[in-house]
Parts: C-alpha cells; structure tokens; sequence
C-alpha cells in the first residue's frame, strides 16, 4: 500500500465523518455536543499540577469549539439538517440555567489534589473573561438562527444520512401513511409467499376446546394499521405444554388472571399458539428464556442480561457500549476502583443530578408524580434513592443509630411488614422539595466520605448489612458506596428517558 493510498483513505474516512458529523445535534443531552463539552470537563480529575494546567488550557479553548459548532449548524441548516425544535428549545433553555448561575458553574468544580497556587484565581478569570460571553454568543445562535428554522416532532427529517428525503421515501412528510406502507407490504408478498394452512388449538375459558383451520399469510400482516384485526383473542388464557415428564400433555384450561407474582409456575413452561399483545414481565428471573418464531411491534426488553441474542445475533455489546456512550457516568460508577474514581465518579453524579433537577422543575409539580409506562415517577425515583442512600451508606458504612428516613422507598420487593420494620411510609405522597431535604442531605454525607476516602477505608469490613431483608455476608465498604455509586447513574438514565416523555406531553 502506497503512501498516496493512505492518504486517500484517510480523506475518505474523514469525508464520511464530517457528513454524519453530531456536530450538526442540538440539544441539551450528552447527544450534543456543546453540553457533553461541559459535562466532560466537568469529570476531570486534577491529581497532579500538570492536569490542573491542561485545564485551564482547555478553558482557554472553548471559545473557539463554540464558535465552531455555531459555524457547523450553520452549515447543517444551509443543507436541509434541520434539529427538532424542542430540542433546540431545550439547549437555549440549557445554557439559560448555565448562564444564571455562575457561583454553580460545573467548570468550577474540578480541583487540584496538590497546591496549585493561583489556580481557583486564573480559572474563575477565564470563565468570566472567555467561557460565560462565548456561551452567551452560542446561545444566542441557537436562539436566533437555529429555534426559528426547527422542525417539529411529527416532521421526518434524516441528520445522518444525507440526502435522507431522496434515500428514504418514507422520510417525505408529504406522503401519506398509506403511500408509505404500500412499498413494504409489496415487498413483504414478493419475499414470502403465503403459509400452508396449519391447525391451531384455541383454547376458550367458557367454551371446550376445538380444533380450528386456520390460515395465516403475510397479507395479513400487510394491510394498513386501520384495516388490520389484531391476532385471535384466546380469553387470556393460555396453552402450557411443560417439559420432561409432562411433555406434550395439557394442563387443564384456567382463565388466566390479569397479574401473576412471586410464582415460579411458569418455569420451564412452554407457552405455544397464544396472543401475548401487551403481555408484561416485570422484575422477574429470566435465564434461559426464549422468544422463538413469535412476531410484533414495539417490543421492549429491559433489565440486566449477561447474554443477549436477537434473531441468532448476540448485541450484548452493543447495548452496553451504546449505553456507555449515552450515558457515561454509569461507566465512571462501573468501573470505580480507587478513591481518586470514587470522587470522580461522584463528581459527575453530583454534577449530572443538578442539571436534571433544575430541569424537573421546569414541569408542574403533578407530572413528577406521573408514572411513565408503569416505571416510578420521578418523585419516587427520588424517594429510591434516598433509600438506597440509607441503606448502604447511612446503615451499612456509617452505622448511623437512626440512618432511615420515613420517605424513603426500598426496591419493589420488599415485604411491606419489612419496610414498615424500617420505619418507611410507603404510602406517602411527598412533594419533590420535601423529599429532596433529607435527599440532598444524604448526597451531601456521601460527599463528605469520598471526598475523605482512603485505600485502607475501601477494603474496610462493614459492621452492618444494608437491611434486614439482605442476606447475612460480609460486607465491605469498596462495595457498599459501589451500589450506591450504581444506583444514582442507573436511575439518573430511567430520569431522564422519562422526562423526555413528560416534557413532551407537557
């Protein structure tokens, strides 16, 4: 390979990065890139003199990168990458709470473990002479240049595949949902051709079982949405054929009731020929499961899987670096081995959790006590928190006499008798200020032990379990301030996923 076609290669790869550039992204998450700018710095670790000089290098350069993404949304807008307008609303709204509160900026936080003289002197000099008037003048882009020219969210519109419109015709909004779905459903008859009628057992919880022809062909699948029947309703029950001894024979017929719980009557079970639509699983076993020749949309998986195959591909990795990219804090909390990653890993959850804050406040008190798809609201998500908080810090690493607060919500397993043992008052209805008292009391303690924390205290033995519900063992510290570490940067990601969808509803 010749130096010529290194060079052209490398041209080539940054061709292609500069035409899917998220550079062109605006909003007010890590997907953009102005925020994830100040969040990173933010995370730095200082732990030598020379780190703390980089910094305020860094600083020094910021207003240039802005002026850059100012120039690279310029050039999105000028051919057709048009951002969704309530994302751009968002980032102005963004550097709006940036910008009003300058004895909290994030940049301010990151702190030399060695004496720098001088250094919280020459840092605040260039936020206030170079950061703060270019974020200004960034913001100021958004609002006037970027907002007016946004699109709406039922507005398709391609960032990333340029020119998406005459690529994806199902991205022209001036089609209908019938002119769309037309191309799919011919595509669908010339790939398959239609199934050989088979017989199907239905199962009916007033009538006796019977044996019915059916015939199903992707025609059926096809038409358009308002024309389609859903699947045979089988009176929610179902057709268990269990394994082994009982292989192949049927269980007497039961209707099946709307919720089942702390059960193990489908392990090892096989369900066959029934309509799941709208089936849920929730926290629940799950090794070994298996979803085979099954078909529908909008299926969601969620949970902690060592292995993950869909359709013979295993995207374990995936999903863990995708995860990794839109959130990376929770790799700071994952990976967290010495006391320097704890106080790091802190600061970025401190730091992250102040923004998101700020940003639930912006919402009526009513919608953070909204559940989104059956998941906590964000008040409760508040409440776990401070419980986990309790338990493995207040109890299990400080031993505290009284380390449970009333409003403090233990994870859904727990025995109500357990919790009511606890002094918890799962019934509360707590606004989010009365919860965020004893809350951001509970950060600050946890701020007090990292920022104090030694080798020799990580490995140190607890003298306590989390709670009576957890099993006796050994507990060590390293691993007590790790879940706690866990659970903020896991229930900062169900935060926000959430109020994109009540700030959207809003």
């Amino acid at each position: 390979m010749t130096r010529s076609v290194v060079i052209q290669q490398a041209l080539a790869a940054r061709a292609h990065l500069d035409s899917h550039a998220v550079e062109y992204a605006v909003g007010d998450t890590v997907f953009s890139p102005a925020p994830v700018l100040f969040i990173t710095l933010a995370m730095i670790t200082l732990s030598e003199r020379a780190h703390a000089e980089a910094y305020l290098a860094r600083l020094t350069k910021i207003p240039a990168a802005l002026a850059a993404l100012a120039e690279r949304h310029r050039a999105g807008i000028a051919a057709g990458r048009l951002p969704v307008r309530r994302l751009a609303d968002a980032a102005v709204a963004h550097f709006d709470r940036y910008l009003s509160h300058p004895a909290g900026d994030p940049l301010r936080r990151p702190t030399p473990a060695v004496d720098v003289p001088g250094f919280a002197d020459q840092r605040d000099r260039l936020l206030e002479t170079m950061v703060r008037p270019a974020v200004t003048a960034y913001r100021e882009v958004l609002a006037s240049e970027v907002v007016p020219v946004g699109r709406t969210d039922d507005r398709a519109g391609l960032c990333w595949a340029p020119p998406g419109r005459t690529r994806t015709p199902s991205a022209d909004p001036s089609r209908s949902p019938a002119q769309v779905h037309q191309p799919s459903a011919r595509r669908v008859h010339s790939a398959r051709p239609p199934i050989p009628g088979r017989t199907v057992i239905q199962i009916g919880s007033t009538r006796r079982v019977r044996r019915r022809r059916t015939r199903r062909t992707p025609a059926i699948r096809a038409r358009p949405l308002t024309a389609r029947r859903r699947t045979p309703t089988y009176d929610r029950t179902l057709t268990l054929c269990y394994p082994l001894t009982q292989a192949g024979r049927m269980r007497e017929v039961v209707s099946m009731p709307a919720a089942y719980a702390q059960s193990d009557q489908f392990r090892g079970a096989r369900i066959h020929l029934c309509d799941l639509a709208g089936l849920e699983i929730r926290d629940c076993e799950v090794s070994g499961l298996k979803i085979v020749d099954c078909y529908g949309g909008d299926v969601y998986l969620g949970g902690d899987f060592e292995r993950l195959v869909v359709n013979d591909v295993d995207v374990t990795a995936y999903v863990e670096a995708e995860l990794d990219r839109q959130h990376p804090t929770r790799v700071l909390a994952r990976d967290a081995a010495s006391s320097v990653d704890y106080r790091a890993a802190w600061d970025a959850i401190e730091t992250q959790w102040e923004a998101t804050l700020d940003r639930a406040r912006l919402l009526p008190e009513a919608k953070l006590h909204e559940q989104v798809n059956g998941e906590w609201s964000f008040v409760e998500t508040q409440r776990h928190l401070l419980m986990a908080g309790d338990a493995w810090l207040g109890n299990a690493v400080l031993e505290e006499d009284a380390p449970y607060h009333p409003l403090g919500l233990p994870y859904r397993g727990m025995p109500p008798d357990a919790a009511a043992k606890l002094g918890l008052t799962l019934e509360a209805t707590p606004t989010l200020d009365e919860v965020l008292a004893p809350r951001l009391a509970r950060m600050a303690t946890m701020r007090r032990v990292v920022d104090g924390l030694t080798e020799a205290e990580l490995d140190r033995v607890c003298g306590r379990k989390p709670a009576d519900p957890y099993p006796d063992r050994e507990y060590v510290v390293r691993r007590c301030l790790k879940v706690v570490l866990k659970e903020e940067a896991e229930h900062h990601r169900y935060a926000v996923r959430d109020l994109a969808v009540l700030e959207a509803a809003a």
